[in-house]
């Protein structure tokens, strides 16, 4: 009998705590099921951002309630060819586009930023003007003042340096000078971080009849040619082009023109495959001021960046696009003017939209203010240069 009654108190014993936990006692795993506080919105800053190619940017996430059970989230790429994005959502940019960046939690919740990467445009310079002015005064210029609003150097060299003159006079009858083209490569940047441009117009008389020989005997694909790998043999680091030389120089463009470059611009591939870039010229030919003129010079940039690009398609490589541009133009009459802030910035926007990689800005060094009638100063607070420093800070 006292056994009976011992098996029956423990029975209820068990009872007993079966239904203490039921209501709330008993284990910790059901006190932790009952308390779980859910994750009801992620919400993912910056909501866009815009990077260069190979940069890389962090998105953080913010989970509500900010006392989340499991307040965890996973980042993912919804295009993972243009960009990538690391476990702490750190996003690096792989291709040109746009790629959605986001963040979900265990229970679904998600939230999302815009990532779009685009190749850098980079702007350099050839300007040896004495002197800039801004809102404390006139400075002198340097390349590392240039440096500080994120311009680039760039080494032009004028065929003075570069050719010989075997005649009392020559036209078209210069030679390429190995001595002098060996002093310029020597003192040349050897790490590509400063791009160097030949300027070999000298030849360019014969420039509409590429297989003809010039004064020289040669050709002026062929002197192209000699002169570019000759730099290149003495500095096998150096970036080298070539001003206005692949693609051909359309000077004062029309839509009718282009069917005389389609034709003649293939003629030069040979020089276009030992250039490391192409620097067509995109002065401000038979400009006039107006919005009509700025459509016409559009136009001609337009043309200028394709026919870089045929060339590509010709050699079968990729070479960036940076072209000359000046804030300097000349009217009909011969009145020299400046490019204003809206002028230098729709010419800007236009080549980051044609697909250049760049631009090079250059002034002649002696180039006279038309305003002042003394040597031209850069203006930091308002004109041309102005659109220039508000365009690359605007830009990568």
């Amino acid at each position: 009998m006292s056994k009976f009654l011992d098996f029956r108190r423990e029975m209820l014993g068990i009872a007993l705590l079966t239904l203490l936990a039921g209501c709330g006692g008993g284990s910790s795993d059901a006190t932790t099921s009952s308390t779980a506080i859910a994750v009801t919105n992620v919400s993912v800053a910056p909501t866009s951002v815009t990077l260069a190619l190979g940069n890389s940017g962090t998105f953080a996430a913010t989970v509500t309630p900010a006392d989340a059970t499991d307040a965890a989230v996973t980042w993912t790429s919804s295009d993972a060819t243009v960009a990538t994005v690391s476990g702490s959502g750190v996003a690096t940019c792989v291709a040109q586009g746009s790629s959605t960046i986001k963040a979900s939690t265990a229970n679904g919740q998600e939230g999302d930023g815009t990532l779009t990467c685009e190749k850098p445009f980079s702007v350099l310079e050839f300007l040896k003007l004495k002197s800039y002015q801004d809102s404390t005064g006139v400075h002198s210029i340097t390349d590392a003042w240039f440096g500080t609003l994120g311009i680039s150097p760039l080494n032009l060299i004028y065929s003075s340096n570069l050719v010989t003159c075997p005649l009392t006079t020559c036209t078209d009858e210069y030679e390429v000078d190995a001595t002098k083209v060996a002093a310029e490569a020597a003192s040349a940047d050897s790490t590509g971080s400063t791009p160097v441009s030949l300027d070999l117009e000298v030849w360019d008389s014969d420039r509409f009849t590429p297989t003809v020989a010039t004064g020289n005997g040669k050709t002026i694909v062929q002197n192209l040619s000699d002169a570019v790998s000759a730099f290149k043999a003495d500095n096998p680091g150096a970036v080298v082009g070539l001003y206005a030389e692949v693609p051909q120089n359309t000077f004062t463009w029309s839509a009718t023109s282009e069917q005389t470059y389609d034709s003649l611009n293939p003629q030069y591939a040979s020089v276009a495959a030992l250039v490391d870039y192409y620097s067509p010229s995109l002065y401000n030919y038979g400009y006039d001021g107006t919005a009509s003129g700025d459509a016409t010079w559009n136009s001609a940039a337009v043309y200028a960046v394709d026919q870089s690009r045929a060339f590509d398609t010709l050699n079968g490589t990729s070479k960036k696009v940076l072209p000359y541009i000046t804030p300097v133009w000349t009217d009909s009459t011969g009145t020299t003017h400046i490019l204003t802030y809206d002028q230098m910035m729709y010419r800007l926007n236009a080549l980051k939209a044609a697909g250049a990689d760049g631009c090079i800005l250059w002034i002649s060094s002696e180039q006279i203010d038309p305003s002042t009638g003394v040597l031209l100063i850069i203006d930091t607070t308002a004109g041309w240069f102005k659109a220039v420093i508000d365009f690359k800070a605007a830009n990568l």
